[in-house]
């Protein structure tokens, strides 16, 4: 299979981007809305949802104006063109996204851990493993960001570093899996024990549902990496928005449906 040229996959991903960066900006707004009417009786919902919420936004808007300007950079500033300019992974910018995009996924990975944790009653040995790899995972994720900045010239980002980026996909994907089975299993256990597992079905649905979605797309994420195709770039900007949209739009669903 031909692979896409490097130029084409870098515009394919700053239009996939823009449209879930839409998305995801429209839900913060009703998040905060949500929020603020709660009044005095939400003040502990906001003190927890308002800050995550409001770091993922600011980390999306970053990450979204460096492609921005990467495009910009790259297909008017650049004498040598689109090609040589994005061909260059050592590239500050390229650099900075890197580490935004480590960042938000670490703080969805500690989202999900944090949800295990809550739905246990703060036990702390449900989190144990999970927590140890989340910081093996950190570990990962920011020495893939050291060695991009390092690369030589003419190298790719298929070349570089290439054992710890699979282990950084493979280890959020196993996170996502195994909180969102861990959490699915206590709502589903507590609703059979209660007899309102009827009631809680829609939530326990969403759960799933979004625990698939980003599962599903880190496993094609890494499949396009693994086979050194430049249709990672697109895939890369978009699983990430994807799964705070999908955290946001979770959180605004629960607190309309349960207020």
């Amino acid at each position: 299979m031909q692979n896409i040229p490097l130029d084409k996959a870098e515009l394919l991903a700053i239009f996939l981007e823009t449209l879930v960066y839409g998305m995801f900006l429209s839900l913060y707004i009703m998040l905060l809305l949500v929020l603020l009417r709660l009044g005095p009786a939400g003040r502990a919902k906001r003190r927890t949802m308002l800050p995550v919420g409001t770091i993922l936004f600011v980390l999306a808007t970053a990450h979204l104006v460096i492609d921005f300007v990467r495009i910009l950079d790259g297909f008017v500033y650049e004498p040598g063109g689109p090609m040589v300019y994005f061909s260059n992974i050592a590239h500050p910018l390229f650099t900075a996204k890197t580490v935004l995009y480590v960042t938000q996924t670490l703080i969805g990975d500690g989202v999900m851990i944090w949800r295990c944790y809550m739905v246990y009653n703060k036990k702390l040995w449900v989190i144990a493993v999970p927590g140890i790899v989340l910081l093996v995972n950190a570990c990962a994720g920011y020495l893939v960001c050291y060695e991009l900045s390092h690369a030589t010239h003419g190298t790719t980002v298929f070349q570089t570093a290439a054992s710890w980026i699979a282990t950084f996909f493979s280890l959020t994907m196993a996170i996502n899996v195994s909180c969102t089975a861990v959490i699915a299993l206590r709502i589903y256990m507590s609703g059979s024990l209660s007899g309102s597992i009827h009631s809680l079905m829609p939530a326990l649905i969403a759960i799933v549902e979004s625990g698939a979605l980003y599962s599903s797309g880190v496993m094609g994420l890494l499949i396009a990496y693994c086979r050194n195709s430049n249709g990672q770039y697109p895939a890369l900007d978009v699983v990430q928005r994807s799964r705070s949209t999908s955290m946001l739009a979770r959180r605004v669903w629960t607190r309309l449906r349960f207020r």
